[in-house]
């Protein structure tokens, strides 16, 4: 491992304490990528959905970048290109920093079990994905007002 460049750790400065051994998701390019999409939207909504959360409590213990196969966990994320999905948590403090600027009111942000819960009561328990799976993802609701 080596240490993050000056303006990685720049960025993660703007949105944690460094911890010592710590591991951070920053992905600098998330915002402009939110914001691409704000551009092509004049009047509505945006649904962000991902493993996330925000500043150092991005991640609690779990690799930041991941694979699946089949609901499984895979292999190494350059293992077996191509046959296994692969995920990595996101930073949701830049996005949502990004959507407010750009004018978005921010309807929702909540794990999305108690989404899903909120949405369709009962629902929630019929899936049983991995034990604190659905609390690590996140739901984030933006509105564009007319």
């Amino acid at each position: 491992r080596r240490p993050a460049s000056a303006e990685l750790g720049a960025d993660l400065e703007a949105e944690a304490e460094p911890q010592p051994g710590g591991r951070y998701a920053l992905r600098p390019e998330a915002p402009e990528l939110l914001l691409a999409l704000a551009r092509t939207v004049e009047r509505g909504r945006i649904l962000v959905a991902d493993y996330g959360g925000e500043g150092g409590k991005v991640h609690t213990g779990r690799d930041p970048v991941r694979t699946f196969v089949g609901g499984l966990r895979g292999a190494g994320p350059l293992e077996a290109p191509g046959s296994q999905d692969i995920t990595a948590d996101v930073d949701f403090g830049p996005l949502r920093r990004a959507a407010r600027g750009a004018g978005f009111l921010e309807l929702a942000y909540e794990e999305q079990e108690a989404w899903r819960e909120r949405l369709a009561p009962g629902v929630a328990g019929i899936f049983d994905p991995a034990p604190g799976a659905l609390a690590a993802f996140k739901v984030l609701l933006l509105e564009k007002p007319s």
